[in-house]
């Protein structure tokens, strides 16, 4: 019914000057979306179409960070040093595309093995970032697992995030298979860490039980996001100063016109709120087998 009512009203979500009430829906449901990962609250974020395109957009923002202007301005080229980005095997390929198509290279993400639960084995993170160094590569960021499409498997975010902020890397984690697992308390200390990534993809239209497309891209910091997509125009320019009637979604991602994904968020939320979706998530772990189970109790 949500999705039928946003295609009916057929807002466009650029700014809050484009659709003020849609524009306010979304912001309150990332609000409560946020609280799944347990991210604090000065995080933002924005609903996209899924997991590759959230995953392209924090891999976007990580690779200007650190390359600054320059690579926007003028290209990969004008950043001498070869990128580095790490994931484990069992990483979902839109990371690999993301590298592709932002210039950085799919054989810049140095694939990291994972342990016996298809976990990111952490000291080979270690090793692989000390050996890109040493080599005159650039390591920026780390891409981490809240449940692998293959086997659900979650990486030891808490390791990962101490190896992130140790070298100063974009921490990423792509939580679109298993993020909302969280929800669950049997899950839960599994994604301990999870709120220390600088981004985290995660996609509703999964484990929220809500009909494609809506993904979702958290910024622990959406400032620090913001310059990698804001580009000014005569189109785009806010002349407001009000802080609510000045945002625009295009600052935080690659879209200008998009469509009404909040609606079904916002009102499968307000109807059901969190606890009946931890229960139904809490069922479906359940039915996992018991290699399964054997593993999440490891991590």
């Amino acid at each position: 019914m949500a999705d039928f009512l946003a295609s009916a009203l057929n807002a466009n979500l650029t700014a809050w000057r484009s659709a003020p009430a849609p524009a306010e829906l979304e912001r309150v449901a990332i609000d409560w979306i946020k609280e799944a990962p347990g991210c604090d609250p000065d995080a933002g974020g924005l609903f996209m179409s899924g997991g590759s395109m959230a995953n392209f957009t924090a891999l976007a923002a990580a690779r200007h960070r650190h390359c600054g202007d320059a690579v926007a301005t003028h290209g990969a080229a004008a950043h001498p040093a070869p990128l580095r980005v790490y994931a484990s095997t069992e990483t979902h390929h839109s990371i690999h595309k993301a590298a592709a198509l932002l210039g950085i290279g799919r054989a810049n993400v140095r694939e990291i093995p994972v342990d016996a639960c298809l976990r990111m084995d952490v000291d080979a993170l270690v090793r692989a970032i000390e050996e890109d160094r040493v080599a005159g590569a650039e390591p920026f960021c780390v891409v981490a697992n809240a449940g692998t499409v293959v086997t659900g498997a979650v990486d030891p975010l808490a390791e990962i995030a101490a190896v992130a902020r140790r070298y100063r890397l974009w921490m990423h984690v792509d939580a679109c298979y298993g993020g909302f697992a969280r929800l669950a308390p049997s899950a839960r200390p599994l994604f301990d860490g999870m709120s220390e990534a600088d981004s985290i993809a995660l996609d509703p239209h999964k484990w929220l039980y809500l009909p494609a497309d809506c993904g979702c891209l958290i910024y622990r910091d959406p400032e620090a996001a913001r310059p990698a997509f804001s580009l000014d125009a005569d189109y785009t320019r806010v002349m407001q100063t009000e802080s609510a009637e000045a945002f625009a979604f295009w600052e935080y991602g690659p879209d200008l016109s998009r469509r009404f994904r909040a609606l079904k968020v916002w009102m499968a939320l307000a109807d059901a709120g969190s606890r009946p979706v931890g229960d139904a998530v809490e069922g479906n772990l359940k039915l996992c087998p018991s290699p399964g189970r054997a593993c999440r109790r490891q991590g």
